[in-house]
């Protein structure tokens, strides 16, 4: 590639990049990321599309559609997009499962960092997301907010705070911590997002797994097959696996997940 204005030169076209990475070949995603920079102009508006479709039905998204739109968020928070705002808001605001089913564990993950990165400026769509009790809980360990601290426990006193999310016990860690070393490591933990392809280093990008071989059809499927015969089943897409809350945390801290980038 060659340099124009510190961009380089794209190897790929937008359409191209725009294919790969709906499709997200372990061999392929890297350059069409590069070349997506170079492409800036000409893909934004086609990324804000990819979040919309995503966004009308988040459980019936194909694997390509929810590879795309998980790619699409975060592009539009390298460039720091503010047209993406209300996209990221509807989706941090699907119901239950919704949020998963388009973008896997991207929710818990970089959720937050993402929707930092486009926010325009007015945060009252954002008091909907903030006015939750866990995420509450978490967030004000997470700033070392001592002075609610009481409070939350209280909150544990009366059932109204799931432990699983955070315990009592995380708060006096916080509490016990010379202060300002879990904000630090909050913003080491999650800094802005400048490279795609190191952000989502954490995703399984393997193209088979065990439960991805194969099953059977039946009536109902949407294949058009026979009940009982014997077909390739595309598993429904998640951009990353999920990670049990007891497991390492993917990020390499050797904490768990619950105790690091899943709280």
């Amino acid at each position: 590639m060659t340099e124009r204005f510190g961009v380089p030169a794209p190897s790929m076209s937008a359409e191209a990049v725009l294919r790969t990475l709906a499709e997200d070949p372990s061999d392929a995603f890297e350059e069409a990321l590069a070349s997506a920079d170079a492409h800036r102009e000409a893909l934004v508006d086609r990324l804000l599309e990819a979040l919309a479709r995503g966004l009308a039905d988040p459980r019936s998204a194909s694997k390509e559609e929810a590879s795309l739109f998980s790619y699409a968020l975060y592009l539009l928070a390298k460039w720091r997009e503010p047209r993406a705002y209300p996209y990221v808001i509807r989706w941090l605001s699907l119901p239950e499962e919704e949020p998963f089913d388009i973008a896997g564990d991207v929710v818990t993950q970089d959720g937050g960092r993402i929707l930092a990165a486009v926010y325009d400026g007015n945060l009252e769509p954002i008091t909907s997301l903030i006015v939750n009790r866990d995420a509450l809980a978490v967030e004000s360990a997470d700033n070392e907010a001592l002075e609610v601290f009481p409070e939350l426990r209280r909150a544990y006193d009366e059932g109204l705070v799931d432990p699983q999310c955070i315990g009592p016990s995380e708060l006096d860690e916080v509490e016990t911590m010379p202060r300002g070393d879990m904000v630090r490591k909050m913003r080491e933990r999650h800094p802005p997002i400048s490279d795609v392809a190191a952000a989502t280093a954490w995703w399984d990008r393997s193209s088979e797994s065990d439960d991805d071989r194969g099953g059977y059809a039946d009536d109902d499927n949407g294949w058009g097959r026979d009940a009982g015969e014997f077909v390739e089943v595309a598993e429904p897409y998640r951009a990353p696996p999920k990670i049990g809350r007891n497991e390492s945390c993917p990020c390499g801290s050797g904490k768990k997940y619950k105790k690091c980038c899943g709280r």
